[in-house]
């Protein structure tokens, strides 16, 4: 096999940057491997060829994929779309399960949960990570990020400003 030829002349660095390089993913970059090595591209380019790594990565896929068959009992892989519709289900099953943990009285307006705060919380976060399986099956972020822009005024008087709102301070006088 070729992999019995390379580890001949390969050297540790040679590995490391093919594991760097392997790590990237399916959009790798000669680039990121460059930068990590402290070497120049043309050189990343050099190894890439000379130690055949495009067929290697072929080979270390399959072999994942055929780790992954072994694990699932020789069964085929999942697509997104059959987990999306298993999580799907599962999140039929948690609504089902929070809908008989509450009573709602109409009449008060009141909505108590008949179960334990743990079976309560627990049945939350269940839920929350179905909820975050989904998004990343599609795409989405799972976590909620908010920039806040801070601006800095310069030779204002603030005093010129109105006041936003009627500050109440005295309730018995409202």
């Amino acid at each position: 096999m070729a992999n019995e030829k390379v580890a001949q002349t390969e050297k540790a660095h040679h590995l490391q940057a093919f594991d760097s390089f392997y790590n990237q993913g399916p959009k790798r970059k000669n680039a990121v491997v460059a930068k990590k090595m402290g070497v120049t591209q043309q050189t990343v380019c050099v190894w890439r060829k000379n130690f055949n790594w495009d067929e290697r990565i072929k080979e270390k896929e399959e072999e994942d994929v055929s780790k992954i068959i072994k694990k699932t009992g020789g069964g085929r892989v999942k697509t997104g779309v059959e987990h999306r519709e298993t999580v799907r289900r599962c999140l039929n099953i948690m609504k089902a399960m929070i809908n008989d943990a509450v009573e709602v009285d109409e009449a008060k307006e009141i909505i108590k949960v008949v179960i334990s705060p743990l079976d309560w919380r627990r049945h939350m976060e269940s839920l929350s990570i179905l909820m975050k399986m989904d998004l990343l099956l599609i795409g989405e972020p799972t976590e909620r990020e908010e920039t806040i822009f801070v601006m800095e005024v310069v030779g204002v008087d603030i005093n010129k400003f109105p006041e936003p709102f009627d500050v109440v301070t005295d309730v018995a006088s409202a």
